[in-house]
C-alpha cells in the first residue's frame, strides 16, 4: 500500500492544517492544537516514507506553509519562519523538477499564495521583512490564475469528468484572497476592491462545484477527496479574515459556517481513509 503514495498525498496535511487554522481563529484551541499535531505527523510520516520523492508536488509546499501559518497563530514565530524558508526552498525544488504538465496544477497557485500568505503574516507580526516577498508570490499566484483555471475547467466541460481536485478552482482563489487581505487591505479601498473581488469570485464557483458534486456521485474514499476538503477550509478562513479586516460581520459569520462545513467533510473524509486502511 505505501507504495502506491505519492507526494499529492500532502494534501491530507493541507486539508488538516487549514482546519487548525480555522478553530485556531474561531478561538477553539485544543481542537486547533489537536489538529495542528495531526497534522505534523503526517507530514513527518509522509516525508519518512517518500524521502526525495516527496519533492514532486506543489502540495508538499502548501502543507508546510499552512503548518506555519498555525504555528504564527499559536505564537510559535521562530517556528513559523523556520518553516516559511523550508517551504520557499521546497517551492524552488519542485519548480525546478515538476514536470510541464504538472506545473500547470491548481496547487502551483495554491502553493505560490500559501508563501505569500505566511511571508505577509510574519511581516505584519514584525518577525522578518518579507512584504517584498509575499507581494510577488501573490501576483505572481494571481497572474498564474486564469491561465491555469481556464485550462482546468476547459478540460473538465470538455470531457464531462468531475474530479474532487475540481474544488481547488475555488480554493486557489479563497487563499488569493486571503493572501491579498494581509497585504492589502492597509492600501484602502483598492486593497478592498481586489480582495473583495477575489472573494466573490471564489464565492460563484460553489454553486457550480456543489452540482457538479452532485451529479458525479463519487462518494467513495479516495485521496483525491482530500482536495476537497482544503478548498472549503480556505474559504472559511478567507472569509473570516476577510470580514474583520473589512468591518463586514457578514464575511465573518459565513467564515464560520464553513469552517463547519469543512470540519464535517474531513471528518468524513478521515473516516474514509481510516476504513481504507
Amino acid at each position: 500500500m505505501l507504495e502506491g503514495v505519492d507526494a499529492g498525498a500532502f494534501a491530507v496535511v493541507m486539508a488538516t492544517g487549514i482546519l487548525a487554522v480555522g478553530a485556531r481563529l474561531e478561538g477553539i484551541a485544543p481542537l486547533a492544537n489537536v489538529l495542528l499535531a495531526i497534522a505534523c505527523l503526517v507530514w513527518l510520516a509522509l516525508a519518512g516514507v517518500l524521502r526525495l520523492r516527496s519533492v514532486g508536488s506543489f502540495a508538499v509546499v502548501a502543507g508546510t506553509a499552512v503548518i506555519g501559518a498555525d504555528f504564527l497563530l499559536a505564537g510559535q514565530e521562530q517556528l513559523a519562519l523556520a518553516l516559511w524558508a523550508l517551504a520557499t526552498a521546497l517551492w524552488l525544488a519542485v519548480a525546478c523538477t515538476i514536470r510541464m504538465e504538472a506545473a500547470g496544477s491548481l496547487l502551483t497557485i495554491v502553493a505560490t499564495e500559501s508563501l505569500a500568505v505566511l511571508a505577509a503574516a510574519l511581516d505584519r507580526h514584525g518577525d522578518a521583512p518579507l512584504r517584498v516577498p509575499a507581494l510577488a508570490l501573490w501576483a505572481l499566484g494571481l497572474g498564474l490564475y486564469p491561465l491555469i483555471a481556464g485550462r482546468v475547467v476547459h478540460g473538465s466541460l470538455r470531457d464531462a469528468r468531475f474530479e474532487p481536485t475540481l474544488w481547488i478552482v475555488m480554493g486557489a482563489l479563497a487563499i488569493t484572497t486571503l493572501a491579498a487581505t494581509e497585504l492589502l487591505l492597509d492600501h484602502g479601498a483598492l486593497g478592498s476592491a481586489v480582495a473583495l473581488a477575489t472573494w466573490s469570485a471564489a464565492s460563484a464557483a460553489i454553486p457550480f462545484l456543489v452540482v457538479s458534486e452532485l451529479h458525479a456521485r463519487r462518494w467513495g474514499y479516495e485521496v483525491a477527496r482530500w482536495s476537497s476538503v482544503f478548498p472549503l477550509g480556505m474559504y472559511g478562513v478567507a472569509s473570516r479574515v476577510l470580514g474583520r479586516a473589512d468591518g463586514l460581520d457578514s464575511l465573518r459569520t459565513i467564515g464560520t459556517v464553513f469552517f463547519w462545513i469543512a470540519l464535517a467533510a474531513w471528518v468524513v473524509t478521515a473516516a474514509g481513509l481510516v476504513r481504507r486502511v
